[in-house]
């Protein structure tokens, strides 16, 4: 069967276009996919909770003791899973970072034991040669050697 018919291909595209033209212009037709706000720790308030254990608690404390309060079962299964998720996250990231920055010594005795998160000791000052004649401790402050001013070799 043949056609007789020539089209005007844009001819056509414009029209089709007018049918649908529902004049709508300026409204803003993308989706847009909000997340659901979830109330999870973070790691700046683990690392706060951490150093406030600690000076509590010299000789150091377990991890387990470090984790935040146990989160109240609102919200789903889920989203109570989350968040014991989040806290021990937090807690991990927070104590590693101060163990990096040396305000904390981590101490694990057995694969899989218990972590143990102590204060660390403060280092010794640089130049620092102990009790010496020319260093000791002067007003219930250690002093020590300083050549700052010495020529350079």
């Amino acid at each position: 069967m043949a056609f007789d018919h020539e089209v005007d291909v844009v001819a056509f595209l414009w029209a089709s276009l007018a049918l649908f033209d529902d004049d709508a212009h300026g409204v803003d037709t993308a989706a847009v996919y909000c997340p659901p706000a979830l109330d999870l720790h973070a790691v700046a308030d683990a690392r706060a909770r951490i150093l406030l254990h600690l000076a509590e608690a010299p000789e150091g404390e377990p991890f387990e003791r470090l984790l935040p309060a146990a989160p109240g079962r609102a919200g789903t299964a889920a989203h109570h899973a989350l968040r014991v998720r989040s806290a021990w996250a937090s807690t991990l990231v927070a104590s590693l970072e101060l163990a990096k920055q040396g305000d904390v010594t981590l101490a694990q005795e057995d694969k899989f034991g218990t972590i143990h998160v102590s204060p660390a000791t403060p280092p010794h000052p640089v130049g620092y040669q102990g009790v010496s004649a020319a260093g000791g401790v002067r007003n219930g402050k250690a002093t020590f050697n300083s050549n700052w001013d010495a020529e350079p070799c």
